[in-house]
């Protein structure tokens, strides 16, 4: 008797329990964490800022993946099958890579927008403002969906995987899809560590320059000084604000640990592709950590901005 497709592999009860825990926990912080991030930034018009916009993004992006993933993850698991069908599958899995690469996208493009406040502060209005970054959000969704529909077309393919009770990329789809996948990605992690070295040879040198204009400024005569007016420190025509350091701090901390998340799960995959057997308790360490971004992500925004722990404060710690 053949073996169905869509069926999950046989466990004990005790590890059952576990995983259905462990999605439902990831399932709850991760909507509760991103509606905050939404809410902060609807009720607040001071958060309403063009790298807020990315952040905006973001969580939505990861509130869709908690939602359209986490529910049916746990049905499956219950159930210990698919049992939405082929063409719901199909759909699940590009949902699932569209909102991955809407994230990846997202964090590229926040890096970009870092790099040009920071670095470049001349040429920032050319490229960020209201209606170039109502666009740019667009074609990040739209160049998501683009990519990822390949499968529907006959370029790659789309299946249930039961070692990780969900849908996702077939292990045995073809190599040029994977590659250009993870040629895709590469290039954008790539794009954003540059980005951030950029940044950070910038922050560096504009410190010390700081340092030794004040040391200047230390060994002037005072009635020079004031008759010749604010010092040279002050008047660096490319002031480094703390708030804008602050913003790509937070950005540098969410995507080192997007990638640290993603990368076990991808890792696998491409193990299991080369033909190494890889146990399912494994495969699924690799999808909870997948899904912890979606956790991790609203909680260091939420930790690194004050004005929306203050919110929390007001809301949570009424006296």
């Amino acid at each position: 008797m053949a073996t169905s497709p869509f069926l999950v592999p046989d466990r004990s009860q005790a590890q059952t329990a576990i995983e259905i825990t462990v999605t439902v926990l990831l399932f709850i912080l991760a909507v509760c964490g991103n509606v905050i991030v939404c809410f902060a930034v609807y009720k607040k018009s001071n958060l309403r800022t063009i790298p807020n916009a990315f952040f905006l993004n973001l969580a939505v992006s990861s509130l869709l993946l908690a939602l359209s993933q986490l529910p049916v993850l746990v049905n499956t698991i219950v159930r210990e099958e698919w049992s939405f069908g082929e063409s719901f599958c199909h759909f699940y899995a590009f949902l699932d890579i569209v909102l991955f690469a809407t994230s990846l996208f997202t964090l590229t493009a926040i890096s970009v927008n870092r790099y040009y406040k920071i670095v470049k502060p001349n040429r920032y209005g050319k490229f960020f403002f209201k209606k170039s970054v109502i666009f740019q959000v667009t074609l990040i969704w739209f160049s998501a969906i683009a990519l990822c529909s390949g499968p529907f077309f006959g370029w790659g393919k789309y299946q249930f995987i039961p070692f990780k009770s969900l849908c996702s990329i077939a292990e045995n789809s073809h190599s040029s899809f994977r590659i250009t996948s993870s040629v895709l990605v590469c290039c954008c992690i790539f794009m954003t560590i540059v980005c951030y070295i950029k940044i950070a040879q910038f922050v560096r040198h504009h410190r010390r320059w700081v340092m030794v204009q004040n040391k200047e400024t230390q060994n002037e005569d005072p009635l020079q000084l004031t008759r010749a007016g604010p010092s040279r420190a002050t008047r660096d025509p490319q002031e480094l604000r703390g708030e804008e350091v602050h913003i790509a701090r937070t950005v540098s901390v969410i995507v080192v640990l997007f990638c640290l998340c993603w990368l076990p799960n991808m890792v696998l995959d491409i193990l299991v592709s080369r033909g190494v057997h890889v146990t399912r308790e494994v495969r699924m360490f690799g999808v909870y950590m997948m899904f912890l971004d979606v956790v991790i992500n609203p909680a260091v925004y939420i930790i690194r901005n004050r004005e929306i722990r203050d919110m929390m404060k007001r809301l949570f710690c009424r006296d």
